[in-house]
């Protein structure tokens, strides 16, 4: 049996070593290289449970139970990926424990899984979280769940922050653990302000958190080559710690959205507009890009989408004529379908940003700072351009301009860069970066029996 917990992360793509494929399956190189065979007969779908039973088959599978802990799961950014990692070792294991925030409607439905409740923190309970010293809510309810926690194998945390007194107790029960690390904390806590970093001012703890989180765990998981490098250069690390880049992956049930016809005149920002990462990075667009890019797309319009935007962003964009706030948009890719270039400004924190997902799968190109292309390496000047400066932005717009792409080609560019679950199409057979899910799936449940087996479960 396994116990996860999740808190919500940013991240989009698989990132991970590719060293085989079999047919239309990468293995991803997370210390072991089983190649689980998915070809069909069909060759545009492949049959979920088909798939499913092929991957239990070959990897001689053993399902179990799954605890997880989870953060809130809003439909933002960092939730959805952890609603996807959520949803990979459900497939792993026959029932699965989520303990979680009581919501009075959630985001996503969880028939599938076994809820475990706590209450909501009120904003004094928050504020006096900052004198007690606990960074989350979790730490008093985990003994409530002792009984069930004694019953599964692993412990997986889908956030550093929640090793905080959560190790102590795993460590005393005798559980091994593996962390994901959704963002290199300091950056993240110090570019937001964040409320248990004292508003950015105590990152030392926040350091030090991350640093015991990654030092007493079995295995960590990063997203982002770039993380993994700043663990290893900021942190005096055990020599026994064990640090991959995995990743993140598109909905497993989700399909290519429809191509739509291509406004000229329009340009999309979006984020959550409530973070203060994200606001820095429109405010900046907005102050010193956007008139490099009314200089070359004089009757450009830009729509600015998201959640929660700030009074502060608010007054910024109702100084300006040509720019349209869009406030919580139910369906955002309404608003993103027809645009001809999506703009991800922001140059702060750190993981993977969702958001540029959102443009590509509809094949529209991403302009976004060098920031913001962290994990998205492998499709830079396909249908993704980095800038790190006003004058590099204005060149990488000019070179976009110039390019013409066409819609299809960067939905392509999308789909043999990222998991295509939903299909295994003829035409991306033979390309090196096609990432079937159940191969990721059997690679994790390969990681956790390889675990097992060096500390002798």
């Amino acid at each position: 049996m396994i116990a996860l917990a999740i808190a919500p992360v940013a991240a989009v793509m698989i990132t991970g070593k590719i060293v085989g494929r079999t047919c239309c399956t990468i293995i991803l190189n997370l210390g072991t290289t089983t190649a689980i065979n998915t070809a069909t007969t069909d060759n545009s779908i492949i049959n979920d449970n088909e798939v499913k039973s092929i991957a239990r088959h070959e990897l001689h599978m053993e399902l179990e139970d799954i605890f997880i802990i989870s953060k809130k799961l809003l439909k933002n950014g960092g939730s959805i990926c952890s609603k996807l990692y959520l949803d990979l070792f459900n497939d792993i294991c026959d029932d699965l424990y989520v303990m979680l925030p009581k919501q009075n409607k959630y985001a996503w439905d969880f028939s599938d899984y076994k809820l475990l409740e706590i209450p909501q923190r009120s904003k004094l309970n928050k504020i006096i979280s900052i004198f007690t010293g606990s960074p989350h809510r979790f730490y008093p309810y985990i003994y409530n769940f002792k009984n069930i926690i004694e019953q599964v194998d692993f412990i997986v945390l889908s956030s550093s922050i929640l090793g905080y007194g959560i190790l102590d107790f795993m460590h005393q029960l005798n559980k091994p653990t593996i962390c994901i690390h959704h963002n290199y904390e300091p950056d993240f806590h110090k570019d937001n302000k964040t409320l248990i970093s004292l508003w950015g001012l105590n990152i030392n703890r926040i350091r030090q958190i991350e640093k015991d989180a990654l030092n007493r765990t079995a295995f960590n998981i990063t997203l982002t080559k770039s993380d993994e490098l700043k663990f290893k250069q900021n942190y005096s690390l055990d020599e026994s710690v064990k640090i991959e880049t995995i990743g993140c992956f598109l909905e497993k049930k989700q399909i290519k959205e429809k191509i739509n016809e291509i406004n000229n005149r329009k340009i999309v920002i979006s984020g959550a507009l409530c973070d203060k990462q994200t606001e820095d990075g429109i405010i900046y667009y907005l102050k010193y890009l956007h008139p490099i890019v009314c200089s070359y797309m004089p009757n450009i319009e830009v729509c600015i989408a998201g959640r929660n935007p700030s009074n502060k962003l608010k007054q910024y964009i109702s100084k300006m004529n040509n720019i349209i706030l869009k406030e919580n948009p139910q369906n955002l890719n309404e608003v993103i379908k027809d645009a001809i270039l999506f703009i991800n400004p922001t140059f702060s924190g750190s993981g993977l940003k969702l958001r540029n997902m959102d443009p590509l799968k509809l094949g529209i190109p991403v302009l976004a700072h060098r920031k913001s292309c962290a994990g998205y390496e492998k499709l830079i000047n396909l249908c993704v351009w980095q800038y790190n400066s006003d004058a590099d932005f204005k060149k990488q717009l000019i070179c976009i301009l110039n390019k013409k792409l066409k819609r299809e080609e960067i939905a392509l560019a999308k789909a043999n860069e990222s998991p295509d679950y939903y299909s295994l199409k003829k035409e991306y057979e033979n390309h090196p970066l096609v990432v079937n899910y159940y191969s990721l799936k059997g690679e994790v449940y390969e990681l956790l029996k390889e675990i097992e087996n060096e500390l002798g479960l």
